[in-house]
C-alpha cells in the first residue's frame, strides 16, 4: 500500500478580480452523469492555482476558442492541438460562488501583448471659404 504525503493549504482565498496568469494544462473530465468537459487549468504570478470550464466544443462561437484566442492573441487554426497554448500568458476573470470558490469565467489577451491601435478619429468636413468661428473665450490677460 503507498502512501500520499501531501500538504495542507490555507484554502481557496482568491477574490473575484483579473490576474495575469499562465494555462498549464486542460484535463478532459466526466460529469456523473456520464457528459464530458474540459478544465483549462491556470496559474498566477503569485503562484495561485485557478481553474474553469469549457465544453468539448472547440469551434469558432465555442468558449474553448475564444480563450485560445485571447492567448494566443490570434484566431487558431483548423487542425492545430491545444498543447501550444500551455506556458502562454493571459489574464483570466475570477469570480467567486456562493459557496466561497473562485473560477475562472472568462480570459483576456495579456497585458504586454501589443493592442490593434484604435481607428483614427474620421475627419471633419470644412466648407471652403466659410467664416472662422466667434472667439468665445475672455481674455484674462494670461500669456498663454
Amino acid at each position: 500500500m503507498s502512501s500520499d504525503d501531501f500538504e495542507f493549504t490555507a484554502g481557496d482565498d482568491t477574490e473575484a478580480g483579473q490576474y495575469a496568469a499562465t494555462l498549464v494544462s486542460i484535463e478532459r473530465k466526466e460529469t456523473k452523469e456520464g457528459d464530458f468537459f474540459r478544465v483549462w487549468h491556470f496559474k498566477t504570478v503569485t503562484g495561485a492555482e485557478l481553474s474553469g470550464s469549457s465544453s468539448l466544443s472547440s469551434g469558432p462561437q465555442s468558449k474553448a476558442y475564444r480563450w485560445a484566442r485571447a492567448i494566443i492573441g490570434r484566431e487558431p487554426q483548423p487542425g492545430e492541438r491545444a498543447g501550444f497554448l500551455f506556458g502562454k500568458g493571459c489574464i483570466v476573470e475570477v469570480k467567486v460562488n456562493d459557496a466561497g470558490f473562485a473560477k475562472v469565467v472568462e480570459v483576456y489577451p495579456n497585458a504586454t501583448r501589443p493592442v490593434t491601435p484604435q481607428a483614427a478619429p474620421a475627419p471633419v468636413a470644412v466648407a471652403v471659404g466659410a467664416p472662422e468661428p466667434p472667439n468665445t473665450f475672455d481674455d484674462d490677460g494670461l500669456p498663454f
